[in-house]
């Protein structure tokens, strides 16, 4: 082949080459036309109808299928809702449905063609909106129904489908009772003006008579912790974690959702508080909340009240230990615990015979911060170890069952504790019952049930500790 024109066929070829590449050079996207780029997609993707602040909303009127009101804004008070002047509404969601009012902006334009309104859901739209601004100006909204696949709502505007998303209409389908406050309680103020409660009282349905904790409080090591002491139905030790939990979430309750205000009856009735499931009274030194509950349901929600507010709300109660505490919750499970060192004597009495234990609390010689307790019996002192096991299994008698039947069998066991202090001596009795359980009877007053087979190691024990013989805990 020539040369000459060999060189021009291969010259031709890099000029093509070169001309491709350079087109792709051209056509690459960089980061500024890529950003360029965004903004206009994002652009297209809002539809700029109404564009206002929303210091500019004078009023927002909404029109439901059971209900309407109007927000006006301004005023002696920042926003007001028709029928809402008593409840207690939270100006935050008010700011939120005067915010969707002011900038009005669609995602897409879906149609102009206003004949299949029933496909959008707005032949019967769920919501009416007419706002008017601060410049005289007004516009109306129907809002539809959801798009498929969450993609936003469907809303007419001057006889424009558009597609919004749903955070610019919430607000336009809220009822009134969507702008309550979820606040039940406030929080509890802290440091030296903290609460200080003195006592709460559980009522209620659940429980068949009111149950009184007094309480008080004990500093040490600059902590202070609560005590609490049952004064009804019955005077009573109490378990002490149980007892805490009543005063769980008084102060700093939230809601989950605002169920009705403006309460009836027939509304109380409903949602199970007219006669409330459960009730609490809490004594402050300074004030008094009084919260009320439905019974809970299987997932533990419940209706709850303040007796100060006028309003339902909805609340998981699985950290409210006072909706659903009894009585047999919070009495001590042992049926009584003298500390020994406060013993003047101890006496143990069966049907055959009677044991008289002396105690004796004194001071170490070697360190008078210290005691030292000994136990005899008969004048002959016993082995103190050996004693201390049998009078912790003594001490291990439980309230296994409550009951209301009182005994008819004789007594086969009785404990006298008697104290140096002089107070009245506190005597335990048990009664032979059915189904190998037996009566216990504090003071006279019997309540509960234990297991024969507590009173069976007892009588065993009382002969073992006499005779310093080893003695087994339970």
């Amino acid at each position: 082949m020539n040369k000459k024109i060999k060189g021009l066929i291969i010259g031709g070829a890099a000029v093509v080459v070169l001309v491709a590449m350079l087109l792709i050079l051209m056509n690459l996207p960089t980061g500024e036309d890529d950003t360029a780029s965004s903004d206009a997609a994002s652009s297209s993707r809002s539809i700029v109808i109404n564009e206002q602040a929303a210091s500019d909303v004078k009023t927002v009127k909404v029109v439901l299928e059971d209900e309407e009101y109007t927000l006006t804004t301004g005023g002696d008070k920042a926003y007001s809702m028709t029928g809402m002047d008593d409840a207690p509404a939270s100006n935050a969601i008010y700011a939120s449905l005067a915010s969707d009012a002011a900038a009005i902006k669609a995602a897409e334009l879906i149609s102009e063609d206003t004949s299949s309104l029933k496909d959008f859901g707005l032949d019967k739209p769920r919501s009416e909106v007419e706002i008017t601004y601060a410049d005289g100006s007004g516009i109306k909204l129907l809002v539809g129904n959801d798009a498929p696949s969450g993609s936003g709502v469907y809303v007419m505007v001057d006889g424009k489908i558009y597609l919004f998303e749903a955070s610019r209409v919430d607000t336009f389908l809220y009822h009134k009772v969507d702008y309550i406050s979820k606040t039940i309680t406030k929080t509890a103020d802290t440091g030296d003006d903290a609460p200080v409660l003195k006592k709460i009282t559980l009522e209620g349905t659940l429980r068949p008579k009111p149950i009184v904790l007094e309480v008080s409080q004990e500093t040490v090591n600059s902590t202070t912790t609560n005590l609490y002491e049952m004064s009804a139905p019955r005077k009573h030790d109490v378990d002490s974690a149980n007892a805490a939990s009543t005063g769980n979430k008084i102060f700093g309750l939230s809601a989950s959702k605002v169920i009705a205000f403006e309460l009836t009856d027939e509304i109380l009735e409903k949602y199970g508080l007219k006669d409330p499931y459960s009730k609490v009274t809490a004594d402050y030194a300074d004030q008094t909340i009084t919260l009320m509950s439905s019974k809970p349901d299987e997932n533990g929600m419940a209706y709850v009240m303040n007796s100060t507010l006028d309003v339902i709300f909805q609340v998981n109660v699985s950290e409210l230990g006072w909706v659903t505490t009894t009585y047999e919750d919070l009495v001590n499970k042992l049926v009584i615990a003298p500390m020994v060192s406060e013993l003047s004597k101890i006496t143990v009495m069966t049907p055959s015979k009677t044991y008289a234990f002396d105690v004796k609390t004194v001071p170490k010689e070697d360190d008078e911060t210290s005691t030292t307790t000994t136990f005899s019996y008969n004048g002959k002192e016993l082995t103190a170890a050996n004693f201390r096991k049998f009078y912790r299994n003594m001490m291990n008698a439980k309230h296994q069952e409550f009951t209301e039947k009182q005994p008819s069998g004789d007594v086969i066991l009785t404990f006298k504790y008697e104290y140096t202090d002089g107070r009245t001596p506190n005597v335990v009795e048990f009664f032979k019952g059915e189904n190998r359980m037996v009566y216990i009877s504090l003071n006279g007053d019997c309540e509960s049930l234990e297991n024969e087979s507590y009173v069976e190691k007892i009588l065993e024990d009382v002969e073992k500790v006499v005779n310093n013989e080893e003695v087994k805990e339970f």
